[in-house]
């Protein structure tokens, strides 16, 4: 065997320009899959992090179906087994119960349609960043229930300023229409046009007075320590969801409420197997041009092996190393390159210019390239180049086992 790797190792430096060129082609394709992969994977993450601790949380209780039909109707009573399940979970960072809504806000002669939510300001802002998006006021408080933050949009669409009172008009859980006294205490904004323009932030006391909810909410954010810890919690609180059927209540993880960024998630990177594709396929011809010439070139040699007795596995385990050789010469020194572009990335974030600032908010996403330099990158990364490698080799290893000795001295 020490002598098989001895020869092999011999002969890619038989025609160094050429293996030299087929290392590039490697190095290449790992350099610019893994800096692609890092790149992908943190402005992910780091876009599915900011969005989950911005507002919905890594999970939510709700009714089942109100995920689909938000109506106040799919509300329910958050009693004290839920509550203590809910502290007891160590994976659960926090969690935190809403109350949501559809109304009127009022000042004046302007009046505008408005997403209301209801939240527990102590909590939210313990475990959520909503706090970070507010840009002018100040927050939520226990102390004045009847203030409310809105966004930048609606304050400007309603002419409205801080300290100004506005009313909300809703129907209430029970039928009847609730309408209530605010004072605009802070102006947020998300970058959102959709959301800075019809959200409107309120103390949970007074949505529950506003929506006559008796202490009812319509769901329950889970803030985790990690987004990996999902399907296990998840499965910690199947059997509390069980002994809650007769509520109703479902658990859903974050892709299932946010379903419009996990499909642009799902496109993004679907589009992106297109360019890995394209790389792959340079490697792929670097490495089949090189197998295929190098022993094409060495058929007379491989002739006389076979007629002293060298038999054709042999001679095929002798080229198949080779193969593997470049590949995990050029995986290597790939590999170095990439993960010292991704580590620059990491210390050092992408902000993105103006033009692209609006855009990417437009899909929902920071205007920051982030990167990552988790190992499944390069896993990914080494498995698919060394598929390739094996499977370029199929054709090269059928011509070298069918060479005969005969054949392969006379071959020109």
């Amino acid at each position: 065997m020490f002598l098989i790797l001895k020869i092999a190792w011999r002969n890619i430096w038989r025609n160094w320009r050429r293996s030299i060129l087929t290392i590039l082609a490697v190095i290449f394709a790992a350099f610019f899959i893994t800096l692609m992969k890092g790149i992908q994977k943190g402005t992910f993450d780091m876009n599915i992090k900011n969005t989950l601790e911005l507002f919905t949380g890594y999970m939510q209780i709700q009714k089942d179906g109100y995920q689909d039909n938000p109506t106040l109707n799919k509300a329910f009573s958050m009693d004290l087994e839920m509550l203590g399940t809910l502290q007891g979970n160590s994976k659960i960072k926090g969690f935190s119960p809403k109350i949501t809504a559809f109304g009127l806000i009022g000042y004046e002669n302007n009046s505008l349609g408005a997403a209301i939510f209801g939240i527990d300001p102590s909590r939210e802002l313990l475990y959520s960043n909503i706090g970070s998006r507010l840009r002018k006021g100040t927050f939520l408080n226990d102390a004045n229930i009847n203030d409310i933050v809105i966004g930048d949009r609606m304050i400007k669409n309603l002419g409205a300023s801080i300290g100004d009172t506005v009313v909300i008009l809703t129907q209430a859980f029970d039928g009847s229409t609730g309408n209530q006294k605010f004072v605009i205490s802070g102006i947020f904004k998300f970058g959102s046009n959709e959301l800075d323009g019809m959200t409107v932030f309120m103390h949970i006391s007074a949505a529950n007075e506003l929506l006559a909810m008796n202490n009812k909410i319509n769901t329950i954010s889970l803030f985790l320590h990690k987004i990996e810890d999902i399907p296990e919690v998840k499965k910690e609180l199947d059997e509390l969801m069980e002994k809650k059927a007769h509520l109703g209540l479902v658990l859903l993880p974050w892709d299932d409420i946010l379903v419009d960024l996990k499909q642009t998630i799902d496109m993004k990177i679907i589009s992106e197997f297109f360019y890995v594709g394209i790389l792959v396929m340079i490697v792929g011809f670097g490495i089949l041009n090189t197998v295929l010439m190098s022993i094409t070139e060495r058929f007379r040699e491989f002739g006389v092996m076979i007629a002293l007795g060298t038999k054709n596995y042999i001679l095929v385990s002798a080229v198949f190393i080779e193969t593997m050789m470049l590949t995990a010469i050029g995986l290597i020194f790939g590999f170095a390159a990439g993960y010292g572009a991704n580590l620059y990335i990491v210390n050092n974030p992408i902000i993105l210019p103006g033009a692209f600032t609006e855009l990417y908010q437009e899909l929902g996403f920071l205007p920051e390239i982030h990167s990552s330099l988790s190992s499944d990158i390069f896993i990914y990364t080494g498995i698919i180049i060394l598929v390739v490698a094996v499977v370029v080799f199929i054709y090269p290893a059928y011509r070298l086992s069918k060479l005969t000795a005969l054949k392969g001295i006379r071959y020109t």
